[in-house]
């Protein structure tokens, strides 16, 4: 199951194998679960990031990106931001500084978490002249209930390399026109690239389905997940890690500790929290959770989200907006 992001020893990796043909092998790899034991020729760049959420946009360079995702997860997770600026900054520059003929494998599950970050670098290497291709997977013969590689074993992992497989021009097209899509401040360029966009990447479409879940809408003024968030604690679930469990397991798109933690905050009254929600200084606690009788009343459908709370959210490159006193007029999207 997928945890929040991990700023540390940037600098770790495995050594670089020439291999036969003259090139080198580069694997990328999300996250320290994975990357300290892919035990493989080449070597492993571990990508740390948390694409699924957080302000984006397409035409920020990549300064003004890590600038902004920084000052947002220092105030939402408690993540030092010049932490977070420097292992943005070293990893970007070791994604820019590999040579043409080395082969970059990007090792990406099924996922939403994963499947983004997948288009961000699909983008950022569009045009670097390597060559690329990937391991990717939904599901493990030896695995009942597949998460993630974070799952497997060195062993296991090792194993996979066997089914890599080019990334084919087509593609990286596909993956540059929805991260496009995706990082625009208009929610509707998602949408039709969902419809009209040609998709041969094995399950990038599906992730951006499952991202149109995160969009607050309706009379209630909720997502989908949000609205979920309130029926478990209207029914038997008590705890952070309860919950977590439960969403994890009923939509398996990579939803995190720390994307859920942001997701009750963002509820704020509807919610009633007995202790600190995890954040980069305390990732293992396990608050209390109530829902409020604001909380049943939005859920039921008495009143909306917005003009108890308001909103102030990031969905992809969409900021969502709007204030309690502007409960009359139509919610704002801002870039």
């Amino acid at each position: 199951m997928k945890e929040g992001i991990i700023c540390e020893n940037i600098e770790e990796s495995h050594t670089t194998l020439l291999i036969e043909g003259g090139s080198t092998l580069i694997h990328i790899v999300n996250g320290d679960a994975v990357g300290s034991r892919l035990n493989v020729e080449g070597e492993v760049i571990i990508w740390r990031e948390m694409y699924d959420w957080g302000p984006l946009h397409y035409e920020w360079d990549a300064a003004d990106l890590i600038g902004r995702r920084a000052a947002f997860f220092e105030e939402q997770l408690e993540l030092p931001a010049s932490l977070f600026i420097k292992t943005s900054q070293e990893q970007w520059k070791a994604l820019h500084r590999m040579e043409k003929h080395e082969e970059v494998v990007l090792w990406f599950e099924h996922d939403r978490y994963d499947q983004t970050m997948l288009m961000y670098l699909l983008h950022e290497l569009r045009n670097s002249g390597h060559r690329l291709s990937m391991v990717t997977l939904d599901s493990h013969p030896e695995v009942d209930r597949f998460y993630g590689m974070g799952q497997l074993s060195e062993e296991q992992l090792l194993a996979l390399e066997k089914t890599k497989q080019p990334v084919t021009p087509e593609q990286v097209e596909e993956a540059v026109e929805g991260w496009r899509a995706y990082a625009s401040p208009q929610l509707s360029k998602l949408e039709q690239w969902i419809l009209e966009s040609v998709h041969t990447l094995p399950y990038l479409k599906e992730a951006m389905v499952s991202h149109l879940d995160y969009i607050p809408c309706g009379d209630k003024g909720l997502s989908i997940v949000e609205e979920w968030i309130l029926l478990y604690l209207d029914g038997h679930i008590r705890t952070f890690h309860d919950l977590l469990r439960e969403i994890q397991s009923r939509r398996n798109d990579g939803i995190s500790d720390f994307y859920l933690s942001y997701l009750l905050k963002q509820l704020g009254t509807l919610v009633e929290v007995e202790g600190a929600l995890p954040d980069f200084t305390a990732d293992r606690v396990n608050p209390n959770l109530t829902l409020s009788s604001k909380g049943k009343e939005v859920l039921e459908g008495k009143r909306s989200r917005i003009d108890i709370i308001g909103l102030d959210t990031w969905v992809g490159g969409a900021r969502l907006y709007c204030s309690k006193q502007e409960i009359e007029d139509d919610w704002h999207v801002g870039e």
